[in-house]
């Protein structure tokens, strides 16, 4: 199953159910429970954002979902292959 199916799957069994959203810009987090982040994070993400919307020409940001995991293993471990892009190579 693919992750965007196995993602469609997770919610709709309630695992993010109690992973609480933090709203910054344009993106929700969805932070697994476990993961205590300070607000600097929050920030970072949503500049990398910025930078690689500008870097791809995306006039208007879409408001995009991010789940924040602690580790590769861990989305393994619930069925999801997690990886990482390089806007700059694309």
């Amino acid at each position: 199953m693919g992750n965007k199916k196995m993602l469609e799957e997770l919610k709709k069994q309630g695992f993010y159910k109690n992973w609480p959203v933090k709203n910054v810009n344009h993106i929700n987090f969805f932070i697994c429970p476990d993961l205590n982040l300070e607000d600097i994070y929050f920030k970072l993400r949503s500049e990398i954002l910025k930078s690689n919307a500008d870097k791809l020409g995306v006039k208007k940001i879409p408001e995009i979902n991010f789940f924040v995991y602690p580790s590769k293993k861990f989305g393994h471990e619930i069925g999801l292959e997690l990886g990482f892009t390089d806007v700059n190579n694309r």
